[in-house]
């Protein structure tokens, strides 16, 4: 995988993280506040393709911009950022920060990373539901339990590449 880092390539994120494994998904609600929230989803349905268009370099972290891949269907070019609250997401009209750091330090393999939001906050996942005003960190869908991706709070996601295709 390191192979790839200082390229432009497309590829699913898949979580290893023990509790949390699973394809990085994208919420599919009705309306813009239900939908286009990252999360870790199901064995069931592969994961969406993600493009990362490399930026910069700096020891062993890859600078990208990330966004919606061909085949995402309506966040197809979608750029991923964080919400105020630390929630990440899809975005194509609001101004997001769209700079990621794909982080291999720490890792004993060229294929394990941490992705850390621009601030360099590691991406997590929120493993419980919680309440508080109208912010949910879980909720239950069709009986499946949902678990949103925040860079604020929650248990560090350990990830990897599937299916990588370089850019040309």
């Amino acid at each position: 995988m390191k192979a790839l880092m200082g390229t432009s390539f497309t590829a699913q994120l898949y979580s290893i993280t023990e509790g949390f494994r699973g394809p990085v998904a994208f919420s599919q609600g009705e309306g813009s506040i239900k939908s286009g929230w990252m999360l870790v989803g199901t064995e069931q349905a592969p994961g969406p393709r993600f493009r990362f268009d490399f930026l910069s370099d700096q020891d062993d972290r890859f600078h990208y911009a990330i966004r919606g891949a061909q085949g995402a269907g309506e966040y197809q070019d979608a750029h991923l950022g964080v919400s105020q609250g630390g929630y990440a997401g899809l975005y194509h009209v609001a101004a997001v920060h769209n700079e990621w750091k794909i982080d291999f330090s720490g890792h004993e393999d060229d294929q394990t990373f941490w992705l850390r939001d621009y601030d360099g906050f590691r991406l997590g996942v929120l493993p419980t539901a919680i309440a508080t005003g109208s912010r949910y960190s879980a909720v239950y869908v069709s009986k499946e339990r949902v678990l949103y991706l925040n860079v604020r709070e929650g248990t560090v996601l350990q990830l990897v590449l599937l299916n990588p295709e370089p850019l040309i």
